[in-house]
């Protein structure tokens, strides 16, 4: 127990009815008992009631700087909570001399540049953005200066830029970046699939995401922004092994004439190509190995499916899994990652804007974050963009899209 600015009193009665704390004290024989006779009585009188209030039990009470005796909970927690509150109180004072000793030197805004943004001026701008009272749409005030903007902070933009970048440094980041293993723990819930950098190969539209944070889960929320593919084949051994066989990724052939295909690789766990050639050999023949795998009667259906899958893997790889089955290549963990490139999800959008963007893609491994960033304020805004021009004075001024803003 903890003193209070007060007192810590124990009462009550011991098990030998004596008073707590005063067991065994005799009275003074002589004329001491006659002086305190009646203050003799009146202790008793309060301790018998003090007894009867308690039970004869011992209570323990928290005393106030006043005197006051506390001994419910909720008393004694509200005197901490005052207690503590008092402790901790700011010491702030007003000193003018001192305010103006440390601030007086600091950049500030002039008192008469003050009173014109506080006069009509700011809120006659303010009204003509907010009614539409402008040439300009204020989606396109976050373009650069050259595509018709004024080069605005787009906060929703940044943010997104930042979770890109987030998975640009956990794709192809150096080995010893710190949180990529925990990084990758939370990836490998997505879904169940038990995956992390390969998640990343598929279309996230499909994933599952409720057993993610919210951070993770706004991740691939971003990811679905852009369309990907690929940009070189990938020579890697590792990472063709690795390469997941659902969700719209490379190797993903459900269609009409395998229906089901994706339930059944992911109830059993087979969702890479490593565990298909483990079973059925690298030219993928062993039909019936696949299907007991799987747990499917008849053959027919894997038939269909290896067949799809040998048709999609080019020259290379199938002598890449031929020399893996020899054991004459092994798989190498620390291979880059494969090389992605992003383009616009247009939706339906078009335009000037969305023209002038590369056709093959934007490299996901050598893109700075400012380019990310004009990316994603044109991939948040599309809908407000689309059909628009770089500049209204591109038609008054009657000049095609040769002449560029200066």
């Amino acid at each position: 127990m903890f003193l209070l600015r007060g007192t810590l009193r124990v009462e009550g009665k011991t098990q030998g009815g004596e008073p707590a704390g005063q067991a065994g004290e005799q009275t003074q024989s002589g004329g001491s008992e006659g002086q305190t006779g009646t203050q003799t009585q009146s202790d008793e009188v309060e301790k018998q009631a003090q007894k009867d209030k308690t039970g004869g039990q011992t209570q323990v009470g928290l005393e106030t700087g006043s005197g006051q005796l506390l001994n419910q909970p909720g008393d004694i927690r509200r005197q901490a909570v005052d207690f503590y509150s008092e402790l901790y109180n700011s010491k702030f004072k007003n000193d003018e001399k001192l305010f103006s000793f440390f601030c007086d030197d600091l950049p500030h805004v002039l008192e008469e540049s003050n009173l014109l943004l506080r006069g009509p001026l700011l809120q006659e701008l303010s009204t003509a953005l907010q009614n539409g009272l402008h040439w300009v749409p204020q989606s396109k005030l976050f373009l650069l200066k050259e595509e018709g903007g004024q080069g605005l902070i787009h906060l929703a933009s940044r943010v997104a830029t930042f979770r890109l970048q987030f998975v640009q440094r956990f794709l192809t980041g150096p080995a010893n970046v710190v949180w990529r293993p925990v990084a990758s723990s939370i990836f490998k819930r997505t879904d169940g699939l038990g995956l992390d950098s390969a998640l990343f190969l598929m279309n996230p539209d499909c994933f599952n995401l409720c057993n993610l944070s919210v951070f993770y889960q706004n991740l691939f929320k971003t990811w679905t922004l852009f369309t990907w593919s690929r940009l070189e084949p990938t020579l890697s051994l590792h990472w063709l092994l690795e390469e997941p066989l659902v969700h719209g990724a490379r190797l993903d052939v459900q269609d009409l004439s395998v229906p089901g295909l994706t339930y059944v690789l992911c109830s059993t766990a087979n969702i890479t190509l490593r565990r298909i050639v483990d079973m059925a050999g690298p030219d993928l023949k062993n039909t019936a190995a696949v299907a007991l795998a799987l747990g499917q009667r008849s053959t027919h259906l894997m038939d269909r499916a290896l067949s799809l899958w040998i048709k999609k893997l080019i020259d290379e790889e199938r002598i890449m899994l031929q020399d893996y089955c020899k054991g004459v290549e092994t798989p190498d963990e620390s291979d880059p990652f494969p090389e992605l490139g992003f383009t616009f999800k247009l939706n339906g959008a078009a335009g000037l804007l969305f023209n002038k963007c590369d056709e093959k893609g934007v490299d996901f491994y050598t893109v700075k974050g400012k380019v990310v960033c004009q990316y994603c304020v044109k991939a948040l805004n599309k809908n407000n963009l689309s059909g628009k021009e770089d500049t209204v004075w591109r038609e008054r001024l009657k000049v095609t899209d040769v002449v560029q803003p200066v």
